[in-house]
């Protein structure tokens, strides 16, 4: 996985970041470490303090969409997280024809979700984020 940037944010973005919240918006970026539309960005307060990683946006309102806090990322945080999604949907929605398999923040996969019927899925995300390219092959894999 490659990760970007770093992203470093306001002293306003850093305590939304602190108190949880999962955007970081336009106004509160100090600074673009050269991150490209969709990626994994490693996210910095204007000292260079580590506060986490996030989905980096250029064109949204909301840049920052948080995937973890802290100083590391596991190298599949994108499978686990799908994964516990559907162990957890599997114990909620047993039986179920249609169900949300994944729900973005809910889930840990921000701005994305995919639905799950008994003949057909559908999904949305970025494009040009990195998890476009993964998650239809490990859902057909467990009959999502």
């Amino acid at each position: 996985m490659n990760i970007e940037g770093p992203v470093v944010v306001s002293r306003k973005g850093q305590a939304r970041i602190e108190r949880g919240h999962p955007w970081v918006f336009r106004s509160d970026i100090e600074k673009v470490g050269g991150a490209s539309p969709g990626a994994v960005v490693r996210v910095a307060d204007v000292r260079g303090t580590p506060l986490g990683f996030a989905f980096w946006s250029s064109h949204s309102e909301i840049r920052l969409r948080m995937i973890e806090r802290g100083e590391t990322l596991s190298e599949g945080f994108l499978r686990e997280r799908i994964e516990r999604a559907l162990r957890w949907r599997e114990t909620v929605a047993a039986g179920a024809e249609a169900y949300r398999v994944v729900h973005g923040e809910g889930d840990g996969v921000p701005s994305s979700w995919w639905t799950a019927t008994a003949t057909t899925s559908a999904s949305r995300h970025s494009r040009r984020a990195p998890i476009a390219r993964r998650p239809r092959s490990w859902l057909r894999s467990r009959n999502c």
